[in-house]
C-alpha cells in the first residue's frame, strides 16, 4: 500500500469497496453473481468490477481522486465514472474502475471494505 497522502487531510479516510453488482450502484434488482472453480490468484483485471469510494474531500475533483488512486501499490488506470458529494454534506462518494485492480483490494469480497488513512 502506498503511503499515506499528505493532501487527505486530518478529517478524512479514504474507503474503498467492491460493489455487490453493478445493479446495486445504481438503484435497478442486483443480479446473482457466477463463480468460478478454477482455483488460482485472484484476478487483476478490474474490468468487470465496479469499486465504491468513500470519504474524499470536498475540495477533490476527478482528476485528484484519480491521482491518489493511481498512487497505491499495483493500481493501473483508475477510472472515475460518478463523484457526488455525500448526503451529509462532509464529503464525497465515487464509483471507480481499474485497469489493474490496486493489490490491497484484489483479494476483497463483495462489500468488504479496504481504509486508506
Amino acid at each position: 500500500m502506498a503511503a499515506p497522502d499528505a493532501l487527505l487531510g486530518q478529517n478524512h479516510e479514504v474507503v474503498i469497496q467492491q460493489a455487490k453488482s453493478e445493479d446495486s450502484l445504481t438503484g435497478g434488482t442486483p443480479q446473482p453473481r457466477h463463480s468460478s472453480a478454477i482455483a488460482g490468484p485472484p484476478p487483476t483485471s478490474g474490468a468487470d468490477k465496479t469499486f465504491r469510494v468513500r470519504g474524499m474531500p470536498l475540495d477533490w475533483n476527478v482528476d485528484r481522486l484519480e491521482s491518489f488512486l493511481g498512487k497505491q501499490d499495483g493500481a493501473v488506470d483508475p477510472a472515475v465514472q460518478s463523484l457526488a458529494k455525500e448526503v451529509h454534506g462532509r464529503s464525497q462518494t465515487a464509483t471507480v474502475s481499474f485497469h489493474t485492480i490496486p493489490v490491497a483490494l484484489r483479494a476483497s469480497q463483495d462489500g468488504q471494505s479496504v481504509h486508506y488513512p
